[in-house]
């Protein structure tokens, strides 16, 4: 038996698909077992569980012999770690054979990036723990596109940095086969990222030539982007971190591409031309409907729904919880999540009419 954390997100959710089709016994913990259920379907069991209840997280652990820990980004940044801790200690008391983490490219105390100090903590206590152990540490995800892309354009201050980013299938791809057979991968560390490091201009180029409407990057300094991130509403250690990590892909200090997707699971990564034509594809049939609005909506949430985005309902002041898939036919008040289930998954799509607007999110 397979116990999955994040089984509900843009990660987890292709992770209990992969290894359910090889036939592997999946359980994935929930704190709303009804929405894991809406999103899963009936194949995998589900567990009620919580990262501040030891007792329900022995429960789920309860004849489980692996381990994929997947932790969502809290609005507090040692909360997460916290939560970390507590499944890493419920797992060496239930017995677990096996515990596959997924952490950060970058995982070093001595990172300007708390969320990269943390994962490294984290990593820590899992080597502490005693317990057989392998790390993923992915590159940013393809898939945070469709948060990012907004009106048009993409605003990032990593200037002319190249970024090895992955496909969140890919890093799915990793982890189910080390799940199913965790022994050759035991005490290794994967660096995840796509074949190539690629500029947030060249981003934009693909993503234009796969979506048919002009989409650029916009180069903003440090200061003004946690400014924006802050006025909208975002955590100021968070705006300061994303920040960082564009700071630290402009200096030119990205990790580089490496080959450990293909070596552990047989298949190159794909690129983010690859991501872009998969996620777009047949959205758009050239000339001047390129920029239908309703051909613009139908492409964002056609290429979401088709890898594993939810839809959202949203109010003035909160995100829900995403429990929906997304539908190309989606009404126009559709909220559209990347990286889905992460409480502080701070920007999202809102279709709203022949536009698309930037909102700011935080815990429901």
């Amino acid at each position: 038996m397979i116990l999955i954390t994040g089984g509900t997100g843009t990660v987890g959710s292709h992770v209990v698909e992969l290894l359910l089709d090889r036939g592997e016994a999946v359980r994935v913990l929930a704190r709303d077992p009804h929405a894991a259920r809406s999103k899963l379907g009936q194949r995998a069991e589900i567990a009620q569980g919580d990262f501040g209840d030891p007792d329900s997280l022995l429960a789920a652990l309860r004849g489980a012999d692996r381990l994929f820990l997947l932790t969502s980004r809290t609005t507090e940044p040692g909360t997460q770690l916290e939560h970390e801790r507590a499944l890493i200690a419920a797992a060496t008391e239930s017995g677990v054979r096996h515990v596959v983490k997924l952490s950060v490219l970058g995982a070093d105390e001595r990172s300007p990036i708390s969320y990269a100090r943390m994962h490294r903590d984290a990593e820590r206590e899992l080597e502490a723990s005693g317990l057989a152990r392998t790390i993923l540490r992915a590159e940013a995800f393809m898939q945070n596109f469709f948060e990012t892309v907004v009106e048009g354009a993409v605003h990032t201050c990593a200037q002319d940095g190249r970024v090895a980013m992955v496909d969140t299938r890919d890093i799915a791809a990793v982890a189910a086969t080390i799940l199913a057979a965790p022994e050759r991968h035991e005490g290794k560390t994967y660096a995840l990222t796509g074949p190539a490091g690629i500029t947030f201009d060249e981003a934009a180029r693909a993503l234009s030539a796969a979506t048919g409407r002009a989409i650029r990057h916009v180069r903003v300094p440090p200061e003004g982007f946690i400014e924006a991130m802050t006025s909208a509403g975002q955590p100021r250690w968070f705006s300061e971190d994303l920040a960082a990590q564009y700071g630290v892909f402009a200096a030119g200090r990205g990790e580089p591409p490496s080959g450990d997707v293909a070596a552990v699971t047989g298949r190159e990564p794909r690129s983010l031309a690859d991501f872009a034509r998969e996620a777009f594809a047949g959205s758009h049939p050239g000339g001047a409907q390129a920029h239908d609005a309703d051909m613009d909506r139908r492409a964002f949430l056609g290429g979401a729904a088709a890898l594993g985005a939810t839809a959202c309902t949203m109010s003035p002041s909160s995100v829900n919880h995403c429990t929906s898939p997304v539908s190309a036919s989606s009404t126009a008040a559709t909220i559209l999540v990347a990286c889905t289930s992460r409480p502080t998954r701070l920007l999202a799509f809102a279709m709203a009419g022949s536009s698309s607007a930037i909102v700011g999110r935080r815990a429901g």
